[in-house]
């Protein structure tokens, strides 16, 4: 996760969760371990703000424009650790086709 990325509604980055981690790691820990465990999470972790970026000064048409989705920090550090657990395994049960 980059470190001063597009935070999502809860205006939390990676950063401040790097920055923090001695304080929060074990609050966070639980959380994504209770997660992984009842394969369940608060309901707001899956909010997103999709923000419309302008990819030149006066874009009139939607091709002009660029989506950003700000999603929720944590949703993002699970997503990072479903994502890096899964990785190894699809290209053995998914092909390159």
């Amino acid at each position: 996760m980059g470190n001063n990325r597009s935070p999502g509604l809860d205006g939390i980055t990676a950063s401040f969760l790097k920055f923090y981690w001695e304080i929060i790691k074990i609050d966070v820990i639980c959380v994504i371990l209770y997660f992984l465990t009842t394969n369940s999470m608060c309901t707001s972790w899956k909010d997103t703000l999709v923000v419309l970026l302008p990819k030149t000064v006066n874009g009139c048409v939607p091709a002009k424009f660029i989506p950003i989705s700000l999603c929720q920090s944590f949703y993002k550090v699970i997503d990072k650790i479903l994502i890096n657990r899964s990785t190894p395994v699809l290209s053995h049960i998914v092909s390159k086709e």
